[in-house]
């Protein structure tokens, strides 16, 4: 849209109103005496009676229209995103190192979990004597996120909820344990786990 000033060549009364893009003629009204008049957009004069065909003046800037669905989306993260997983890191080391307790890491944990920020849990499982395991069913409690471990005892889960959540781990001969786990958005360590053996029958905790 064009923003623009003409006249009424009837009352002379000077108004402005907005007019299309790229139109040769428009159907002016005056808002004082209703008289009704082309004017044409594309020339900037003075208004004329010539043909009954009255000019403008444009003033202002055209209107402009933002299209933000048009941006092309990126995968880089949001400074709002990154402050917050800098406040997660934050939080959890000043509550480990100062002893500052859990509320500070708890406020962080919230902070980053309302984002949608998702962490990861990796290791290794084994019996009590050290013996890597294999085909261990590994699930996040509450969630439909599962793995299995490989040929050598490996695990790893992603895409899971940062915070502290419990793992269910169940093979069978061996006891039905759960764990608990604090998931962050960055590896810190592997998070190992040990199953008892106890016999096919006898798996309930």
């Amino acid at each position: 849209m064009m923003k623009g000033r003409t006249v009424c060549p009837k009352c002379k009364h000077a108004f402005i109103l907005d007019v299309p893009n790229h139109v040769v003629k428009y159907d002016a009204v005056c808002p004082k005496c209703g008289y009704k008049f082309n004017i044409n957009p594309s020339k900037t004069s003075k208004y004329h009676n010539r043909d009954e065909v009255y000019s403008w003046e444009e003033c202002g800037e055209p209107r402009k229209t933002i299209l933000s669905a048009l941006k092309e989306k990126t995968n880089k993260p949001t400074i709002a995103g990154v402050l917050l997983v800098v406040a997660f890191i934050l939080g959890v080391s000043w509550a480990g190192v100062f002893g500052f307790g859990e509320s500070i890491l708890e406020s962080s944990m919230d902070q980053a979990s309302v984002s949608g920020i998702l962490g990861g849990v990796s290791g290794n499982v084994t019996d009590e004597n050290n013996t890597l395991l294999s085909d261990v069913l590994i699930e996040v409690s509450g969630t439909n996120i599962s793995t299995v471990t490989d040929q050598n005892g490996s695990y790893s889960l992603t895409n899971v909820s940062i915070g502290i959540q419990q793992l269910n781990i169940t093979k069978e001969g061996y006891k039905t344990q759960i764990y608990e786990t604090l998931v962050s958005p960055f590896p810190i360590m592997p998070f190992n786990m040990e199953m008892e053996f106890v016999g096919i029958g006898n798996e309930s905790p």
